[in-house]
C-alpha cells in the first residue's frame, strides 16, 4: 500500500496540482477566446471557473436547469449524456455516448464462453445492458423533446453528422475547420497505432472495443473533440504502458508529457482548446 501511494497516488496528485496552477496562471494572464461560450465564468471563485470550461459548462446547465433544445446564444444540451449532471444532483446509470459500445467486448466474451461449453443463462442479458441504458436515455429525450433521435440530431449543432471514417481525416488539412490540426492529428495517429498493436497484445474483446470506438469517432464528420473521446479507449493504454519498458520511452515520456499537459491546460483554460 505504501509503495502504491508513493509510486501512483502521490505523482498523480502532484501533477494535477501543478496543472491546476498552470490553468489559474493562464486564465489570469493570457487573453481569452470567448466566442464559443455565452457563460464564461459561472462563479466568482477562480478555481471553479477554470474547471468550468467547454463541455463542463453544458453539464452545469443540465444539472441546474435540465435539458434544453438550445437558443440563439447557447447550443442544445441534449447532445450530452446524463451521468455527470445526474451525479451533481442524484445518481444515474449512464456516462458517455460511446459507452454503448461496451456491448461489443461483452458480446465477444459471452460468445467465447458459449463456444467453450458454457451454457447461455440469465447472465447473458448483461450483454444488452449498455444498449438498454442507451435506449432508455433516448426514450427520456423523446419524452422531453418529441424527437426520438434527439441525442443524435443535437450533434448537428456541433458540426457532427454521419460520414465515412476518412472524411473527418481529410478535413484536417482544411485551415477553416482546424486552426491547429497537429493537436488533433498527433493524438489520432497515436491512438490508431495503439489500437492496431492491441490486436496483437490483448484479447479480441479488449481490442474490439477500442477499434469500434475509433471507427465511430472518425465517422462523425469532425475530429474536434477526438483527444477527449480517445480517453475512453482504455484498452489501448496498457499497450502504451508496455512501451515504457524501453529505456528511451521511460525517460523521455515524463518531460514530454508534462510540457504538453501544461501547454494544453493553458489553452483549455483560456478557451482555445476543447480537448
Amino acid at each position: 500500500m505504501a509503495a502504491a501511494l508513493r509510486e501512483v497516488v502521490a505523482p498523480s496528485a502532484l501533477t494535477r496540482a501543478l496543472l491546476l496552477a498552470v490553468a489559474l496562471l493562464a486564465a489570469a494572464t493570457l487573453p481569452h477566446q470567448t466566442k464559443y461560450c455565452a457563460e464564461r465564468d459561472p462563479s466568482s471563485i477562480p478555481v471553479l471557473n477554470v474547471l468550468t470550461r467547454w463541455d463542463a459548462v453544458a453539464y452545469l446547465w443540465i444539472a441546474r436547469d435540465g435539458y434544453s433544445a438550445g437558443t440563439a446564444d447557447t447550443p442544445p444540451t441534449t447532445a450530452y449524456s446524463p451521468l455527470l449532471p445526474a451525479l451533481m444532483r442524484v445518481l444515474a446509470a449512464l456516462a458517455r455516448p460511446f459507452g454503448v459500445l461496451l456491448i461489443v467486448p461483452l458480446a465477444i466474451e459471452r460468445w467465447r464462453a458459449h463456444r467453450g461449453g458454457q451454457r447461455l443463462g440469465p447472465d447473458a442479458l448483461a450483454v444488452a445492458a449498455p444498449a438498454l441504458a442507451f435506449a432508455g436515455w433516448q426514450a427520456y429525450l423523446y419524452a422531453v423533446t418529441g424527437d426520438p433521435l434527439r441525442a443524435l440530431t443535437a450533434q448537428e449543432a456541433y458540426l457532427r453528422r454521419p460520414t465515412a471514417p476518412w472524411e473527418a481525416v481529410a478535413a484536417l488539412f482544411d485551415q477553416r475547420a482546424y486552426g491547429e490540426p497537429w493537436s488533433v492529428l498527433a493524438p489520432l495517429g497515436l491512438i490508431a497505432a495503439l489500437v492496431v498493436v492491441s490486436w496483437r497484445a490483448l484479447s479480441p474483446s479488449l481490442a474490439a472495443y477500442p477499434t469500434a470506438t475509433l471507427v465511430l469517432a472518425r465517422s462523425t464528420g469532425t475530429l474536434l473533440s477526438f483527444p477527449r473521446y480517445a480517453l475512453a479507449i482504455l484498452p489501448a493504454f496498457p499497450v502504451l504502458g508496455a512501451a515504457g519498458r524501453h529505456r528511451g520511452v521511460h525517460y523521455a515520456y515524463p518531460p514530454v508529457a508534462t510540457l504538453l499537459a501544461a501547454l494544453f491546460t493553458a489553452k483549455h483554460a483560456t478557451w482555445r482548446w476543447v480537448a
